[in-house]
């Protein structure tokens, strides 16, 4: 049991010290945006840890980059879907709001 704990222990650490450069570039990002709300703030700052890490996963596995490489080009490409995310959610609601009422009680559920 103490040998499952440990190695659990492991994974986790390696998972949040693997994460941190892209929670390190997502924060940086967010001082460049001045007049976000929080709603848009935390998804954007999903969206850019997210995208770093499996962009960071991606440029090493098919273009074979080195670490440091693939964690500063996985960080611009971060910053653009970080400065796009906000924009995406208001033209995704849009599109929802313009849906006849049909769909939306079928995609949503109905209101009660």
């Amino acid at each position: 049991m103490k040998q499952l704990s440990h190695e659990f222990l492991t994974t986790i650490w390696t998972t949040i010290a693997a994460l941190i450069p892209s929670a390190i570039g997502a924060t940086i990002a967010q001082f460049y945006e001045a007049n976000l709300h929080w709603r848009d703030r935390c998804a954007a700052y999903l969206v850019g840890v997210s995208v770093s890490w499996y962009s960071v996963v991606g440029l090493k596995a098919f273009f074979h980059f080195d670490e440091f490489f693939a964690q500063s080009t996985s960080f611009l490409v971060a910053l653009f879907a970080y400065r796009a995310t906000p924009k995406f959610i208001q033209t995704a609601s849009d599109a929802a709001s313009s849906l006849p009422d049909l769909i939306k009680d079928k995609i949503f559920g109905a209101k009660k």
